[in-house]
């Protein structure tokens, strides 16, 4: 498990001792050594740099690629929903409530590195905001259930 999380040479270490990046790791491979089913994260890269929050999308979406569990992936960022999910669901805030849920057209798992540049990336990327900021102007959204972004 270690050397799948690149953390070789790193077990004598303390949590304490390690990087950002090297805790998250640790972490998610402590999740992951019970091999479950079904994977919950709630946003756990939003306290890293931008560069380490990338690199460990790209190694989360190597892993999946790898364990194909079902992961259910929480976050505020919408390059990171579009880059992770192969489906989205977008909630609206106050009240809590589902405003949308769709097929990700810009998920692409077998071509990770050059998602983020795809024009598929950027749509799926302003269609998001532009529900985002129509939900915040009280206008409500509602995507059919096979709906495809």
């Amino acid at each position: 498990m270690l050397a799948e999380f690149e953390l070789t040479g790193l077990d004598d270490r303390f949590p304490s001792e390690l990087s950002g990046g090297q805790r998250q790791r640790l972490a998610l491979g402590r999740a992951l050594i019970a091999e479950p089913d079904i994977l919950f994260m709630d946003e756990p890269f939003s306290a890293l740099d931008a560069l380490l929050r990338e690199r460990l999308q790209d190694f989360l979406k190597g892993l999946w690629l790898k364990r194909r569990c079902s992961v259910i992936f929480v976050t505020h960022d919408i390059g990171e929903a579009v880059f992770l999910g192969s489906h989205i669901l977008m909630m609206a805030a106050r009240p809590s409530r589902m405003v949308a849920c769709a097929a990700n057209s810009a998920f692409d798992p077998g071509n990770a590195r050059n998602v983020r540049e795809s024009e598929a990336f950027f749509n799926v990327s302003r269609h998001l905001h532009g529900a985002l900021m129509r939900t915040r102007d009280g206008v409500e959204i509602h995507a059919p259930a096979e709906a495809v972004w």
